[in-house]
């Protein structure tokens, strides 16, 4: 896992980005020779669309690599569910695929090529950031936890063969810059699901949706650069990224794109075996229990002018840590190290020569977060006869076995602050029984992926069941409800609350029995604000046991208030 820093370098007399990579244990010597190796490779790469690495170093076992710093934002930024003409989205992506085709015939695949490492400059061109990290990254984490090789990457932009833990190549960077593609034309991700292994199986198994499903006016063409771009096999799509920017500089130019034809069936799938289908989800699950699919702290732009296609946006520069982090000095004053825990301070010192500020934009910063306090919940008419049955404050360790709390959770001033990675969780054990549930409120922080849910069985039990929600980045709320490990009920919200990221917000989770399962959060004091989900699912769902978990892949989540309620 990686954490990114905006720094000033002393030298140059200019803002810098630095890139420390955390461990997920402490990196051997062979791991920091290997990181100088390639990042002496990066330091090669120029090309005006490619972020320049300028140096990198390691400090007390900390590996890092500094980069020019690009202050417009990401592209995905930009996006927006809309889809964007297609001649547009094209010439956008032109010049990173320019890039691409560069590094390639440097022998650099990126492995990891996404909207979040696509940085635009001040004057809206576009540059493509973190080439190699996801190799250096997998070499590091993978390797020794599987032995196979399983590949680390973004799940919406995996190649199958990535996903799969084989060896990839330039047509896995083809693949991932045709769902960028695919995504700025119809205004969605070819594939989408609730979680992150769902996502992965799709790419790997399911058929392309249509472009012109979701465009019908695209012109055919287009759709055929789309689909060869995106073929299951690397065989059929573009065989290196030149060829690939070349079609799309004929359609951007008007000209006619040449490009072979292929029946729609070679698009579809890779011919995986049911033994592969039935073992890839412990492979996927391997790749995103390893600490938030790579950094999403600070990323690059593209070649093509974004200003004239996304007025009103304005450029956001927040440049903190996805994880928590303090540095403090040792005797030496001038000598720091970087380490990640429950704290942040306003400035930390990498070294003599970087002075690095995580207070770029104080209302996105880890510190701002930390300084607002929770709120009274005032209950919605739903919760107007329930019993309170438990309640907890979280100032002390409660006593007994009433919690299962985590080596990264900490109790502090009424707080259950639970962080870590790899889904790291705290949990209150099976008490829950219908018409019953938990009333809490909670946060998330700047850049996290948590989840707080209900549960009946272990995750691999025959008949488990799940209630609740994920929190991602922003502040995103989606269902995490799962009928067996292998089966994610995706849930729809309604409701009418605007979400403003790091704010505190009250949970209501109620197991239904035989009627509806309730999951509803609203603003701690307005109530009539919310937004909620519910189903009943029948008897399968009903006479069981329920426990509570609050679980974190990346940043924290702060739980206060904590009751368990009974509705009559």
């Amino acid at each position: 896992m990686a954490v990114v820093y905006k720094a000033y370098d002393t030298h140059l007399e200019c803002n810098v980005a630095i890139k420390v990579i955390l461990p997920t244990r402490q990196h051997s010597d062979k791991f920091i020779k290997r990181f100088g190796r390639e990042i002496k490779a990066l330091l090669k790469l120029s090309h005006p669309n490619i972020v320049r690495v300028i140096d990198y170093g390691e400090q007390d076992g900390l590996p890092y690599l500094v980069m020019e710093y690009i202050p417009g934002g990401t592209l995905k930024q930009k996006l927006s569910a809309n889809p964007m003409p297609w001649q547009q989205a094209v010439r956008v992506l032109i010049p990173i695929a320019r890039a691409l085709a560069y590094s390639h015939e440097h022998n650099i695949i990126h492995r990891d090529v996404k909207p979040s490492n696509i940085l635009i400059t001040d004057s809206g061109e576009l540059m493509l950031s973190d080439f190699g990290i996801a190799k250096i990254l997998e070499g590091e984490e993978t390797l020794e936890l599987t032995g196979t090789g399983v590949g680390i990457g973004t799940p919406e932009y995996m190649s199958p063969e990535q996903a799969q833990g084989q060896a990839v190549d330039a047509r896995s960077d083809v693949y991932s810059l045709g769902v960028i593609l695919y995504e700025m034309i119809a205004g969605r991700k070819p594939y989408q699901a609730d979680t992150p292994y769902a996502v992965v199986i799709k790419h790997v198994n399911e058929p392309l949706p249509r472009p012109r499903q979701f465009i019908k006016d695209l012109p055919e063409r287009v759709e055929q650069i789309l689909v060869k771009a995106l073929a299951k096999r690397a065989e059929n799509r573009f065989q290196d990224m030149t060829a690939f920017a070349n079609v799309l500089a004929q359609l951007a130019s008007s000209r006619k794109a040449s490009i072979e034809k292929i029946p729609w069936k070679f698009y579809q799938n890779t011919g995986t075996s049911l033994v592969f289908r039935t073992t890839l989800s412990f492979l996927v699950v391997l790749i995103f229990v390893i600490g938030g699919i790579i950094t999403r702290g600070l990323n690059k732009g593209d070649g093509g002018n974004l200003q004239s296609w996304s007025p009103g946006l304005e450029s956001q520069v927040t440049l903190t840590s996805t994880l928590s982090a303090r540095a403090y000095s040792t005797a030496n004053a001038q000598k720091t190290l970087l380490v990640y825990d429950s704290e942040a301070t306003q400035n930390a010192i990498l070294s003599k020569k970087y002075v690095a500020n995580a207070t770029a934009n104080a209302m996105n910063t880890f510190e701002a977060w930390l300084a607002e306090p929770p709120l009274p919940i005032v209950t919605p008419g739903i919760l107007a006869n329930s019993v309170t049955q438990y309640q907890v404050d979280f100032s002390s360790r409660p006593s007994g076995s009433d919690w299962g709390f985590s080596s990264s959770a900490m109790l502090t001033q009424g707080i259950l602050r639970q962080t870590g990675h790899n889904w790291e969780g705290s949990t209150r054990p099976a008490i829950l029984s219908d018409h019953e549930g938990v009333l809490l409120e909670f946060r998330c922080s700047p850049q996290s992926e948590a989840e707080i849910f209900l549960q009946s069985g272990g995750w691999n039990a025959p008949g488990m069941r799940r209630w609740g929600l994920y929190c991602t980045t922003g502040d995103v709320f989606s269902s995490n409800v799962f009928r067996d490990a292998s089966e994610s009920l995706f849930q729809q919200w309604n409701g009418n609350m605007i979400v403003k990221p790091g704010s505190w917000y009250a949970l209501y989770l109620l197991v239904g029995g035989y009627n509806d399962f309730i999951a509803r959060i609203w603003e701690p004091g307005s109530p009539d604000r919310y937004m909620e989900m519910r189903n009943a699912f029948g008897n399968n769902w009903a006479n069981l046991k329920w426990a509570f978990t609050v679980g974190v892949n990346q940043g924290e989540i702060d739980i206060v208030n904590y009751k368990e309620i009974k509705i009559p």
